[in-house]
């Protein structure tokens, strides 16, 4: 256990329940252990939740969680994900601080319920492709997401190809800055490039705090996967600490949230 893990489990200790988050089945059981793996490696735990719900039942999934993640995938936007972006969305509103991520399909998912599904786009050559991230201006010193970063994390995010990313959809820059419901809800802190040197956005967080993350590469693959099927994902040291940095936010995002899940 690393120095940062172990002093997370002990505030948790301090502070009461582990923060608990509902992920959505968009892959089989065995690949989500994976992102299980991800975020309970800084004490979260994780439940997985049906593909689909009443409009009473998506209340209820949203009460019983402190957060909720989308994993990547290959399917069309699925009405309870949907769902729980919008609720998440009306409740900081409302004051009630509940975080989503999405990774990947998660992001493009994100995209979708915010800019319509007209804004996501296809023909991205990015599979099994590992790079590195162009930061946008004050991404990396006033962004949630990647503003605690230290010079050498925020130097090997921009340096070295280590993050992972994995997908044929995804969403040009200035597309999405023409998107006038995506411009006003997100903010773009990183790009890249696949390897055709076509530009796609990276990594978006809500503005206004509210607190929705996506990235389009896969932070969890970089511990918990090793597959003949990529075999590209990177495992270096800097990889690994870019990996659990994002997962230890997530979580600490998480444990922001109130609702009561025991």
């Amino acid at each position: 256990m690393t120095r940062l893990s172990l002093l997370v489990g002990l505030l948790v200790a301090v502070a009461g329940a582990p923060p608990k988050i509902g992920i959505f089945p968009t892959i089989d059981g065995s690949y989500l252990d994976a992102y299980k793996s991800w975020v309970g490696q800084y004490g979260a735990t994780a439940t997985v939740f049906p593909h689909s719900a009443s409009s009473s039942e998506v209340e209820t999934l949203f009460q019983s969680v402190n957060a909720f993640l989308i994993p990547g995938g290959g399917s069309g936007l699925a009405p309870l994900a949907k769902a729980m972006i919008e609720r998440a969305i009306k409740a900081h509103a409302a004051g009630d601080y509940f975080p989503v991520w999405g990774t990947c399909l998660g992001f493009e998912w994100l995209v979708e319920t915010i800019g319509g599904t007209a804004a996501l786009q296809q023909g991205f050559d990015s599979e099994d492709y590992p790079h590195a991230l162009n930061f946008t201006a004050g991404a990396t010193s006033t962004s949630r997401l990647f503003g605690g970063a230290n010079a050498s994390l925020a130097g090997w995010f921009a340096g070295e190809a280590i993050v992972y990313a994995n997908h044929k959809a995804g969403i040009e820059p200035e597309h999405e800055a023409g998107n006038a419901q995506l411009a006003a809800a997100l903010r773009v802190l990183a790009k890249a490039v696949d390897r055709k040197g076509r530009p796609f956005v990276a990594a978006v967080e809500g503005n206004g705090g509210v607190p929705l993350y996506g990235v389009q590469f896969h932070p969890e693959k970089i511990q918990f996967v090793t597959s003949k099927a990529d075999p590209h994902i990177p495992k270096t040291p800097e990889a690994v600490a870019g990996a659990r940095f994002l997962a230890h936010f997530f979580v600490s995002e998480a444990a922001k949230n109130k609702h009561k899940t025991t």
